[in-house]
């Protein structure tokens, strides 16, 4: 897979690819293939898919199933104790989408409500590409929300659109 990856990722397309054991599958957000995926490297520096950008992506593709335990438990305790945007007041953007936030947050529902659509590759730090991981949720179809990765250790949870530099 990651030479098909490699071989088709530029600075400005993304590569589709099509992980066929992802969890991800199973969530069932309107508009959305099952198990599709895209990879963007056009906010990396100008260096192509190098040898750094290709370590990222594989660890992320070896480690697709933790990474997926990781988001889903990060993701249900943002929105249970409702602050995982800082100073954004995501409330409005719920009513506004008439989507009723249960008080507690089981998978089901993030199932339902929250789908990983693509992974952004990031500026190099230490050694490493950061990841940003864009999710499609039904509470905000126009920005959906973003994740920050370093290797394994999430930096931060934003709106879509918001810009990590």
């Amino acid at each position: 897979m990651i030479t098909e990856i490699k071989g088709k990722l530029t600075m400005t397309d993304p590569v589709t690819i099509v992980i066929e054991e992802s969890n991800w599958k199973h969530h069932t957000l309107e508009g959305y293939e099952d198990n599709e995926l895209n990879i963007l490297n056009v906010f990396a520096e100008e260096k192509g898919f190098d040898a750094v950008r290709e370590k990222a992506i594989i660890h992320y593709l070896d480690n697709e199933s933790r990474f997926y335990t990781l988001f889903m438990e990060k993701i249900k305790r943002m929105l249970e104790f409702e602050d995982f945007y800082g100073d954004y007041d995501f409330e409005p953007a719920f009513e506004a989408y008439e989507v009723e936030l249960p008080e507690t947050v089981s998978d089901d529902w993030i199932k339902e409500n929250v789908k990983l659509i693509q992974i952004n590759i990031l500026k190099e730090k230490d050694g490493l590409c950061c990841l940003e991981f864009d999710f499609a949720v039904s509470w905000d179809e126009e920005h959906g929300m973003i994740a920050l990765m370093h290797n394994d250790e999430f930096v931060g949870f934003a709106e879509g659109g918001y810009c990590w530099y």
